[in-house]
Order: C-alpha cells, then structure tokens, then sequence
C-alpha cells in the first residue's frame, strides 16, 4: 500500500506548475505562502496548515 508516503496533493504540483508556467508566470520569482488561500467563501488550507513565508516557487514545490 502506498498511501500517506507523501502529503496530500504533491502529486499536483506537477500540474500546477506547468499551469502556471503556460500562463506567464515568473518561474524565478518568490511567491508567500501564507498557509491558506481563499477562493470565493471556501478557504483552502496547507498540509498541516503551515505557512512556509516567501521561499522562491522551487522551494515552495520541495516543502512538504
């Protein structure tokens, strides 16, 4: 069984960078990671609801 070897939604980040890098954005930039983000009245929330700060996106897509 291979379940809980890595957070929940990792496997995303593949998808998810490749969606942002198609729509322009600064690959080499850093970007904050506050531990939530809001979308409408839904709040979405990191693994463990941590903030990880302003690490650069390559840091971003390593934590875990």
């Amino acid at each position: 069984m291979t379940q809980g070897l890595t957070p929940p939604a990792s496997t995303f980040k593949v998808v998810s960078v490749n969606a942002a890098a198609a729509a322009g954005v600064d690959l080499h930039g850093t970007y904050d990671c506050t531990g939530s983000l809001r979308v409408g009245d839904r709040v979405f929330h990191n693994y463990e609801a941590r903030a990880f700060g302003p690490p650069s996106l390559e840091r971003n897509i390593a934590v875990r």
